[in-house]
């Protein structure tokens, strides 16, 4: 199953299970979740579990938010990064030195 599959077969089984309505927002993730391709494997486990592995089998970034709407009793299942990725380990380029030749040539001398 591609990941959206997947978590939508997660949150089934929570749905049929407790008998609560679960509605999925829009995907803004879509372009991650789609090209996966997983299975979910789980027994006896509590169900946030399961959605964590499988989510960070997506993506280590991602996390989720369930919330309710009083109007409709449903509950909302919501995707978010939880944090940006890391810098890159890359070393910021060295500062010239005065007197250093520059990109542009020779440093700018205003008495000349």
């Amino acid at each position: 199953m591609n990941g959206v599959e997947l978590i939508d077969a997660i949150l089934k089984q929570v749905s049929d299970g407790s008998g609560v309505k679960l509605g999925l927002s829009g995907f803004g993730f879509a372009n991650k979740l789609i090209p996966h391709k997983g299975r979910v494997v789980a027994t006896g486990e509590p169900a946030r579990d399961v959605l964590m592995r499988t989510l960070h089998s997506i993506d280590s970034r991602f996390t989720w938010l369930l919330l309710y709407d009083p109007a409709l009793h449903l509950y909302v299942f919501n995707l978010a990064f939880a944090a940006e990725p890391p810098l890159s380990e890359t070393p910021l380029p060295a500062l010239p030195r005065q007197g250093d030749p520059t990109p542009g040539g020779l440093p700018f001398d205003p008495r000349n």
